[in-house]
């Protein structure tokens, strides 16, 4: 038996991803590689805008004002990578959720990421999961063009929108004492397929999503 192809990861993360030697760590929905910028650095500081999560301080979440968004910078050539941006990547970005043009450009990255060592340089490891079948979910909306319309009325083809409408999306970085933190972890959208129970895999955490008949709805 053939085995699926290997999933496309994120549009805007095109070229600057290099695959993992063990592909046995990648799930069957799991789209996971390692950041490497356009001059090849593999070393990493990370901008934000957001805050501390509460109780689990390693994560960068939303401020009450607007969703998160994380920058991965070049030690070396200080070329900004954008890893995520909670007013356009995922599901709930694209299909459930509008920001207001101050949410979306007022929102300042003006925090470094520091992990509970102190260290604030990194080797940067992303996943998406990709969990649903857009064609299935969108065939009938896709124009003859190929064009699907997103809740905010832009257009995007059918094919970026199944690589940048992801439902989940970790970030896990490495310092240089081979410390791993996740320092983004967020399910981007609730899943109602048919009757079976989906499993997200992320590290040593799992989170399980009851599915039932019908299409999808969003996390508000």
């Amino acid at each position: 038996m053939l085995a699926p192809p290997a999933l496309l990861g994120p549009t805007f993360l095109e070229g600057l991803t290099i695959s993992l030697l063990d592909r046995a760590a990648v799930a069957t929905h799991e789209w996971k590689r390692q950041l490497r910028s356009s001059s090849g650095g593999t070393t990493f500081q990370i901008r934000y805008y957001g805050q501390r999560h509460a109780e689990h301080r390693t994560l960068v979440v939303a401020t009450d004002f607007a969703p998160a968004a994380v920058w991965a910078v070049d030690v070396t050539t200080r070329e900004e990578i954008l890893l995520f941006d909670g007013c356009t990547h995922g599901y709930n970005a694209l299909f459930c959720d509008t920001y207001t043009a101050e949410q979306v450009q007022t929102r300042r990255a003006q925090h470094f990421y520091c992990d509970a060592d102190g260290e604030d340089t990194f080797q940067v490891l992303l996943s998406t999961f990709n969990g649903f079948d857009y064609d299935e979910e969108f065939g009938k909306e896709v124009d003859e063009e190929g064009f699907v319309t997103l809740l905010n009325g832009r257009k995007m083809k059918l094919e970026e929108v199944k690589r940048n409408g992801y439902d989940g999306l970790q970030i896990i970085v490495t310092n240089k004492l081979d410390h791993l933190t996740t320092i983004r972890f967020h399910v981007l959208a609730r899943t109602e397929i048919r009757q079976s129970t989906v499993y997200l895999l992320f590290m040593n955490l799992s989170y399980q999503l009851s599915i039932r008949s019908g299409r999808r709805r969003c996390f508000w």
